[in-house]
């Protein structure tokens, strides 16, 4: 069973990403799950491609 607890703590950043603005919010939850096997995407998207520096 997953289970989200408590907020830990929030972060803010401002940033210039690809000639463009951005102001994000993260927000930080203590989580529980059953399954601890890794889930890994099989590709990059086109964003994370478009921002990937070195591998």
């Amino acid at each position: 069973m997953d289970k989200f607890g408590r907020k830990l703590w929030t972060r803010e950043s401002r940033f210039t990403y690809r000639g463009r603005e951005h102001h994000r919010l993260d927000h930080v939850f203590l989580a529980r799950i059953d399954d601890t096997a890794p889930q890994i995407a099989l590709r990059h998207s086109a964003n994370e491609r478009a921002g990937l520096i070195e591998r």
